[in-house]
């Protein structure tokens, strides 16, 4: 599958995570004037790349993406990647933290929800392969709901996928991120709200928590399937996150989804059909941080270990 039209024109400063030979990055490098740094833990990868970019570090990615924390990338190549990474959560974090503000990130992640791997469930196997979707180096495996998480966990908001006619037709999914537009402040609360449909009451509801919110916050919505615009509107909306499900998984399942991806201190939920007044979440927050009884800290407590456990 050919991501190099995903790259932007302008990329003038990119990295690409395990970059192997580079091939991908050389024919970019090749028609366009920018500036290509490479992370490759391979050592014979790394002797041919070095002939191909500008610059190859090599060693285990979760290490030497810490050698880099001055530099900022317009573009982030990460194929083939996420899926070979021990903990590819801390790792996206670590790009997120590296791309200018109107830069990109563009991954190729396998669909281990794909047909072929269904089939083979069906009859109780799960064979690793060589190669592909199952491949013996895959640590982790992913579906589109699952890589949107990945995403909004690091506060990255997809703004492009290639095309698939089902989720179980696509081998892989290549998918395109920016950072979302924040205030410059570390966001104090997580806003999660579950929709279906109803495009109407979200507008209404976003409409006023972006006139009557000033505490630093981030916005999760988790999409249910929605057919009525709702998804495609939600695509435009630079300051908000989302996860676009399949389908109908419930409330309760899309607020865990939500809360997964959360990283503030506090988490509002929120009804689509809700509208806030001046100064809600301020006056909420104030609230919440003057009960400082042991129930409120232990039950945070459990939380954040039971999102650990989840993700391990």
């Amino acid at each position: 599958m050919d991501v190099l039209p995903f790259i932007p024109e302008s990329a003038r400063h990119i990295l690409s995570l395990g970059c192997g030979e580079a091939k991908t990055e050389k024919k970019f490098r090749n028609t366009h004037d920018c500036k290509i740094i490479g992370l490759e833990i391979n050592h014979s990868a790394v002797a041919v790349a070095q002939n191909a970019i500008d610059q190859v570090i090599e060693g285990p990615i979760q290490k030497t993406i810490d050698t880099l924390k001055e530099e900022r990338f317009d573009c982030i190549l990460a194929l083939d990647i996420f899926e070979h990474l021990p903990d590819p959560w801390a790792v996206i974090k670590k790009c997120s933290n590296l791309l200018t503000p109107d830069g990109v990130i563009i991954a190729s992640i396998p669909n281990i929800n794909h047909t072929s791997i269904r089939n083979r469930l069906a009859v109780d196997i799960f064979p690793y392969e060589p190669a592909g979707i199952l491949d013996f180096s895959h640590f982790r495996f992913f579906t589109l709901t699952e890589i949107y998480k990945l995403f909004v966990s690091a506060d990255l908001k997809i703004i492009e996928t290639n095309s698939f006619k089902s989720r179980t037709d696509s081998v892989q999914y290549i998918v395109k991120a920016r950072p979302v537009v924040s205030s410059n402040s570390k966001p104090l609360s997580t806003i999660i709200i579950p929709v279906l449909n109803n495009l109407a009451l979200t507008k209404n509801c976003l409409r006023s928590i972006r006139e009557n919110t000033k505490a630093a916050h981030r916005i999760i919505i988790v999409d249910n399937g929605s057919t009525d615009g709702t998804r495609a509107w939600l695509k435009q909306q630079t300051d908000v996150l989302h996860i676009l499900n399949a389908g109908n998984l419930g409330f309760a399942p899309a607020i865990n989804q939500g809360i997964f991806c959360a990283s503030a201190p506090s988490i509002v939920i929120l009804n689509n059909d809700t509208l806030v007044s001046p100064n809600w979440l301020t006056n909420m927050l104030a609230h919440l941080n003057a009960d400082t009884t042991r129930e409120s800290l232990a039950l945070f407590q459990i939380l954040l270990a039971g999102r650990s456990l989840f993700r391990t």
